[in-house]
């Protein structure tokens, strides 16, 4: 009985180490994940606007597309939702601005 006692404890220490090692690598698959988010970020804080190298540029965004699909997708989107706006915006101020206020005229009856 104590052989099968010890068998099943090893047994289960044994299945309890190989979920703690899974759990290691999940944690260390996240973290490869988040390390790889932070560098891609990084990357796009880093891009200034008086960059004039197009290639980089393009090279990042290929680069974003390919590592993040699911961010570069969320972030092309959102671009063109905003530029939607935008220019739906700027369209509205130049449409109010081009029409010319109307000066009312008074309606005038005939004095008897």
């Amino acid at each position: 009985m104590s052989n099968s006692s010890s068998s099943t404890s090893t047994h289960k220490e044994t299945s309890e180490n190989q979920q703690y090692i899974r759990e290691l690598e999940q944690e260390l698959e996240e973290r490869k994940r988040a390390e790889k988010l932070q560098h891609a970020l990084f990357k796009i804080a880093s891009i200034g606007y008086d960059n004039n190298d197009l290639s980089a540029f393009a090279e990042f965004t290929l680069k974003l597309s390919n590592d993040f699909p699911f961010l570069y997708g969320a972030f092309a989107i959102i671009l063109a939702i905003v530029l939607g706006v935008a220019v739906s915006v700027i369209r509205k101020i130049i449409s109010d601005l081009r029409k010319k206020p109307q000066a009312k005229e008074e309606v005038k009856f005939p004095v008897k």
